[in-house]
């Protein structure tokens, strides 16, 4: 589409009544007085004795009219498909051209009026074109999206950079054969019991298949040698982490979800604490494997709406013992978070680029987002977690650092969510996800957040631009303000 400095437009419609012709004036002075648009009509361009066909004839043939607009309404689309009077006369000059002569985005359609039962009049040879509606409650932003138009401007502009093509379109989808059965019948079964059984039988394999992974003697020592190859094995266990996704996929709305996911999280840690050391290959991708997990299950809540569930994860209280410790219970931050045990995956990433990331692993997992989901939606996950871990947890915890928040500075989804919480409105829809959405409530948690931001803002070490909080888009005092 090529910009059009000084457009100029024919007008076709139908005369009906007195007021239906004020109409289409008002709206042809609007695009001349306030909009620049030159306007070409029968009311404005010709004089008593004119000849009306002759003077159609010109302006829907003439190359310096950029547009012709089509008014629709009932009268139009009678007199067009029945060729009576001069809409007509009319309809045989610009079918003619739509069919054969003419650049086709000449002739653009606009609704003007409709019919009973929101019907929209639209004659034959016009039926299958795409049409600007100013018959709805947002006239004003599809005139505006009209004029746009005429002066050769995109409404919805395309990206200035194309990224490049996702890992996963050259891969197919890899389902761990070990839960192929009961992700099956998952998928397929309506009985209640069967698919609850099938979830922790599906969720436990998945666990003993993780932990039943053992490079060998030699493989470690080429993980060292070959930075590469040990990038390489930790793409071996993304299938994992895509079909434990996809099984809770099937549970979302499910009451006992949280609890089968907390058991997972809780179980998963607590093998990985008997088996092995921090500090070696195989201990390190597991743990990002499961801190990975974490936050696709908080995009997956937040996709489906069930914000409830999403809190319940993030600030409930674990437990976690096992062979080398005592009993005791932790929070989340201890139980599926990695950061500070992924320093060789750092080193792997880092050395292979050779980019000093803020973080390897990050970087990683920004370039093998699951199929389904993008990077906005898993660094907003992360960016949710973070927050609310601030507004929900006590004060001097150690929060959830959201390792992916470099890629989120600008995160459309977080802004969109931040903004929001201005409405009480919205703040009753997302009821569940915060522990007291009252306006005392919702102050006190805020004020929390304000003296985080003032002393202590997460960020990584190396770089200047902090993890976004909610009060960087939304003051405190304006939230639950508005309806």
């Amino acid at each position: 589409m090529q910009s059009i400095t000084n457009p100029k437009v024919f007008i076709s419609y139908a005369w009906g009544t007195d007021e239906y012709q004020q109409k289409v004036l008002d709206f042809c002075t609007r695009l001349y007085s306030e909009c620049g648009i030159e306007v070409l009509i029968d009311k404005w361009s010709m004089e008593a004795g004119n000849d009306t066909c002759d003077f159609m004839e010109r302006c829907v043939k003439d190359p310096s009219v950029n547009y012709v607009i089509v008014l629709l309404d009932k009268n139009y689309a009678n007199k067009a498909d029945k060729r009576q009077g001069g809409v007509g006369a009319e309809t045989q000059i610009i079918s003619q051209e739509v069919y054969s002569n003419t650049v086709q985005s000449k002739f653009i359609p606009v609704v003007f009026e409709r019919g009973p039962d929101e019907m929209i009049y639209k004659p034959t040879y016009l039926k299958s074109r795409l049409h600007f509606d100013l018959t709805k409650d947002n006239a004003n932003a599809e005139f505006m999206r009209l004029v746009k138009h005429l002066f050769g401007e995109k409404t919805y502009p395309m990206p200035q950079t194309k990224g490049k093509k996702p890992d996963w379109v050259s891969q197919p989808e890899i389902i761990p054969a070990v839960i192929s059965g009961p992700l099956f019948t998952i998928q397929n079964t309506s009985d209640y019991v069967l698919l609850r059984s099938e979830i922790k039988k599906a969720l436990n394999l998945l666990k003993e298949s993780v932990f039943a992974i053992e490079p060998t003697s030699e493989e470690e020592a080429k993980f060292q040698a070959e930075q590469q190859s040990y990038l390489d094995y930790l793409g071996t266990l993304r299938p994992y982490r895509d079909a434990f996704i996809k099984v809770l996929g099937n549970i979302t709305h499910e009451d006992y979800f949280t609890d089968v996911v907390a058991d997972f999280f809780e179980e998963y840690s607590q093998t990985q604490n008997d088996q092995r050391g921090a500090d070696d290959y195989l201990s390190q991708a597991r743990r990002a494997l499961l801190h990975e997990m974490f936050i696709y299950t908080i995009a997956l809540l937040w996709s489906t709406e069930e914000y409830s569930k999403i809190r319940n994860l993030i600030t409930r209280t674990y437990f976690l013992g096992g062979k080398y410790r005592e009993n005791k219970t932790v929070k989340l931050t201890d139980i599926v978070y990695a950061g500070g045990h992924t320093n060789l995956i750092e080193n792997a990433k880092k050395g292979v680029d050779n980019k000093n990331y803020y973080s390897g692993l990050a970087q990683h997992w920004s370039e093998h987002v699951m199929a389904g989901y993008s990077l906005d939606q898993v660094t907003f996950a992360d960016l949710l977690i973070y927050n609310l871990s601030v507004l929900e947890e006590p004060e001097n915890t150690r929060y959830w650092f959201p390792m992916l928040y470099i890629y989120g500075l600008e995160n459309p989804i977080f802004s969109r969510f931040a903004i929001r919480l201005k409405s009480v409105h919205q703040l009753k829809r997302l009821m569940g996800l915060f522990s007291d959405v009252s306006p005392a409530g919702i102050n006190e948690k805020i004020q929390k957040m304000v003296k985080l931001s003032a002393t202590d803002k997460y960020r990584y070490n190396s770089s200047f631009d902090k993890a976004p909080l909610i009060i960087d888009y939304v003051k405190a005092d304006e939230i639950s303000k508005l309806e």
